[in-house]
């Protein structure tokens, strides 16, 4: 019975083993993650493909991953696939990822995966932790007291500029709300207006020139001074004590001044109109006169045609009138 027992075990082995949906698969690395025990989820492209049964310390810094893998889940995954320790949830909990590589032999159940010497970098450690041991690192190294010197200095510099930031923002402000011309077309303005900037400047350089090659400021040096001197000590006094005087004694008329002039002004309700009419006005009386021997003369007809009595009666004073006369006669 024993031996029939033992030929039964030894036939219905492998059936048992090849209805097995998991295979055992062992990566030897150098690495481990923090988190990464009995236990932990084994992922491929997101999905969950199986767990760690175990982790070993080999000896010599390497450590043996005992993984078992579902066979019907492993696509595109073989013995050169790499290992990513990374979260496998929002808490942050360690999971490992198996990153297909660029190909190899297919995996079978017992493959052991050596990941240590020159394949070392194909595991990484993306584990919370290791990212939070990464950012101290770099903070304690990037947040110096120079740091905070230079930030300092930064802020009270940006500090003593707001005035004239303000006042910048404040004048586009004011021109964005009185703007009612085109950006465009003042653009054209400003182009005209900077077509004579040419001119200008070099007038202003001869002007400077003309000073500088003066002769009498070269050669008569002590007249100059003297005339500078009568400004600036005679005239310019003079002036100023004239508009002094002006002030107390004129400062009471030009209260009568205003009443005038608006009077003046209301007389004339639209100017523009009787300025039109003045013109013309002017321009009439210009041609009626014509020059003469003795001066300006008026020039003008008289159509009796139609009154042939009153032209015969008027013939004699009219053909004297006929000649022009001075407008004193």
């Amino acid at each position: 019975m024993v031996l029939a027992v033992a030929i039964l075990l030894v036939w219905l082995g492998p059936l048992t083993s090849a209805d097995d949906p998991r295979m055992h698969v062992v990566v030897e690395t150098e690495l481990l993650g923090d988190g990464v025990g009995e236990g932990t989820s084994v992922r491929s492209r997101g999905v969950d493909v199986g767990t760690v049964e175990g982790v070993t310390a080999a000896g010599n810094g390497i450590v043996t991953l005992d993984l078992a893998l579902d066979r019907d889940r492993l696509f595109g995954i073989d013995d050169s696939l790499r290992v990513d320790y990374a979260p496998s949830n929002l808490f942050g909990i360690s999971g490992v990822e198996l990153v297909s590589g660029p190909g190899g032999a297919e995996l079978r159940d017992g493959t052991t995966i050596d990941l240590t010497g020159p394949r070392a970098g194909d595991v990484y450690d993306a584990t919370m932790s290791a990212l939070l041991r990464q950012f101290s690192s770099i903070t304690g190294q990037a947040l110096t007291p120079q740091l905070t010197s230079a930030l300092t200095q930064l802020s009270a510099g940006i500090d003593s500029f707001a005035p004239l930031l303000r006042a910048g923002i404040a004048v586009a402000s004011v021109v964005e709300e009185t703007q009612w011309m085109p950006a465009s077309e003042l653009a054209g303005e400003y182009g005209r207006a900077a077509t004579g900037l040419g001119d200008f400047t070099a007038a202003t350089i001869g002007v400077f020139d003309v000073l500088r090659s003066n002769q009498p400021l070269r050669e008569d040096r002590e007249h100059f001074d003297a005339t500078v001197d009568a400004i600036v000590n005679d005239l310019l006094p003079a002036g100023t004590a004239l508009g002094l005087a002006g002030e107390d004694n004129l400062t009471g008329f030009t209260n009568l001044v205003v009443p005038l002039l608006n009077a003046a002004t209301a007389s004339v309700s639209t100017p523009q109109r009787t300025s039109a009419e003045l013109a013309e006005l002017l321009r009439r009386l210009n041609r009626g006169f014509t020059d003469g021997p003795a001066g300006p003369v008026l020039q003008a007809e008289v159509n009796v045609d139609t009154a042939p009595g009153v032209a015969h009666v008027l013939l004699g004073p009219l053909a004297s009138m006929a000649a022009p006369k001075p407008v004193g006669e």
